[in-house]
């Protein structure tokens, strides 16, 4: 691998990261020199690794030309719910042996430590269900939306009993029964659509949407 690749992959993990970690806000504009100088890197791997972005839909490119961080309100964090929803049914009804799912998820901790680790800790329950299939395509698209989601899913506190229903899906999932485990996936996020609106409002108030 060239040198210019080897960065851009690595621009790639730190945008992507710098994003759900909302460093860079819904509706922001991306500067690729702005990120060279960031990173300490040249524009052409800045570039590059944008483009890869655009293509899981992390970002969009601007009609004028650039790069922005899509925004968000509360029919797109709808469709990414069920668009989730859609995928990982199909997995836990798809795949031979849930029990492979790995070890329970890490409890989180109080504050806003706590919350970062808990969108962490769902994003990596979702990776490790979707690896479980056999088509490539499902842990792609379970990747792109644990990037989109990210943000949603650090203010989904407001739902209260996060930390003990990650854990119980975990157990759905764990024992092997699909049944239990599709009804469990739909259970949490039927929640979550009804309360979109509660969610957004939190994410609204932390200033992360562009208004």
């Amino acid at each position: 691998m060239s040198p210019d690749a080897v960065t851009a992959e690595r621009l790639y993990h730190d945008v992507r990261e710098a994003i759900m970690a909302g460093e860079f806000r819904p509706g922001a504009s991306l500067i690729t020199s702005q990120i060279a100088d960031r990173f300490g890197t040249s524009v052409t791997p800045v570039r590059d690794a944008l483009h890869r972005l655009v293509g899981e839909r992390a970002i969009m490119m601007q009609a004028g030309g650039g790069f922005v961080v899509p925004t968000l309100d509360p029919l797109t964090i709808s469709h990414l719910y069920r668009w989730q929803a859609d995928i990982l049914h199909s997995i836990a009804r798809n795949v031979p042996q849930l029990e492979l799912i790995g070890e329970a998820p890490v409890a989180a901790q109080s504050g806003t430590a706590g919350r970062v680790q808990h969108a962490q800790a769902t994003g990596q329950l979702f990776e490790r269900l979707a690896r479980l299939s056999n088509n490539p395509e499902h842990l792609e698209a379970i990747s792109a939306l644990h990037s989109r989601l990210q943000i949603v899913r650090r203010h989904e506190y407001v739902l209260g009993r996060c930390r003990s229903e990650l854990h119980s899906l975990w157990e759905h999932i764990h024992s092997g029964n699909k049944h239990k485990a599709r009804i469990a996936l739909w259970h949490y996020h039927k929640r979550r659509l009804l309360s979109v609106e509660k969610i957004y409002e939190q994410i609204s108030i932390q200033q992360y949407v562009v208004t």
